[in-house]
C-alpha cells in the first residue's frame, strides 16, 4: 500500500472552485488554530484527522467518484476541533466559532444538495477534529518551538 498517498490526495482538488472554497477557510480558519495549537499539533490535526478522513470518503460512493480528494476532511477537522477549543474559550470565541460554523454548514449544505447526504469524509473528518480538540485542551496551549 502506497500510504504516501493519503496525505497528497489532500493537496489535490478535482475541481478549482472545491480547492478556491478550501483555500479560503484555510486562510480565514488555520492561522488562529494555529496560534492556539501550534504549527506541530496543527499539522497532525491535518495528517491524521484530514488523512484518516480521506481514507474513509471513499466508502460506499460509485465510481468515478470513489476517490478521496481535497482539503475538506481536514477542513471539517479544524473546524470541529476549533468549535471544541472556542467553547471551552480556549481560542478566541467569536470569529472562530462563526468562521467553523459557518464553513461545517455551507459543506453540510453542499454535501446534501450535491450527494443527497453527509459525505463519510467529512463527518469522520467533523468527529476526528472534535476529540482532537478534547486532547488539545489539556495540552499547554503553544507548545515551545512552534510558530505564534
Amino acid at each position: 500500500m502506497e500510504l504516501w498517498r493519503i496525505p497528497v490526495s489532500q493537496l489535490l482538488h478535482a475541481r478549482m472552485l472545491h480547492m478556491l472554497f478550501n483555500a479560503l477557510w484555510l486562510l480565514l480558519l488555520g492561522h488562529r488554530l494555529e496560534r492556539r495549537i501550534g504549527s506541530l499539533r496543527l499539522l497532525l490535526l491535518w495528517l491524521v484527522a484530514g488523512g484518516l478522513a480521506t481514507a474513509a470518503s471513499p466508502i460506499g460512493v460509485e465510481a468515478p467518484w470513489n476517490v478521496g480528494t481535497g482539503a475538506s476532511q481536514a477542513l471539517f477537522a479544524f473546524s470541529s476541533c476549533a468549535l471544541v477549543l472556542a467553547r471551552r474559550q480556549a481560542i478566541g470565541r467569536g470569529y472562530t466559532a462563526a468562521v467553523a460554523s459557518t464553513y461545517l454548514a455551507i459543506g453540510l449544505i453542499l454535501d446534501l444538495v450535491t450527494a443527497g447526504h453527509p459525505k463519510l469524509g467529512h463527518l469522520a473528518g467533523a468527529l476526528l477534529g472534535s476529540l482532537l480538540g478534547a486532547a488539545f485542551l489539556n495540552l499547554p496551549e503553544n507548545p515551545t518551538g512552534t510558530t505564534k
